[in-house]
């Protein structure tokens, strides 16, 4: 077995394991939030999104796969990031990623 398919494989089993949820989630935002309210007075009401995490191997090792934003859109202007973005009503979160990450292709052909 190779190096990245021992990774995978961690990941995956990860991935099945209960999430660490909001406790985990708030150790990253930064307190308090200014001109904001916090992650638990909003939760149920978030705005829900999603991003593609494309791990590949090359040259011996595992890499990730990201994106500049344009300078057009309103946030986050120029920023490296995972491809990804808002999930609107009726579309599931793997569609809107997969539609998203091929959009960014297709402009960078």
């Amino acid at each position: 077995m190779t190096d990245f398919s021992a990774l995978v494989l961690d990941i995956e089993r990860r991935l099945r394991a209960a999430l660490p949820g909001p406790p985990s989630q708030l150790k990253m935002v930064p307190t308090p939030r200014p001109g904001q309210l916090a992650y638990t007075e909003v939760e149920g009401t978030s705005l829900k999104a999603g991003v593609m995490v494309l791990l590949y191997p090359k040259a011996g090792g595992a890499h990730l796969a990201f994106i500049r934003r344009p300078a057009t859109v309103l946030h986050h202007k120029n920023q490296i990031s995972f491809p990804g973005g808002g999930i609107e009503e009726g579309v599931g979160a793997t569609a809107m990623v997969l539609a998203e990450f091929l959009d960014v292709l297709e402009k960078n052909e």
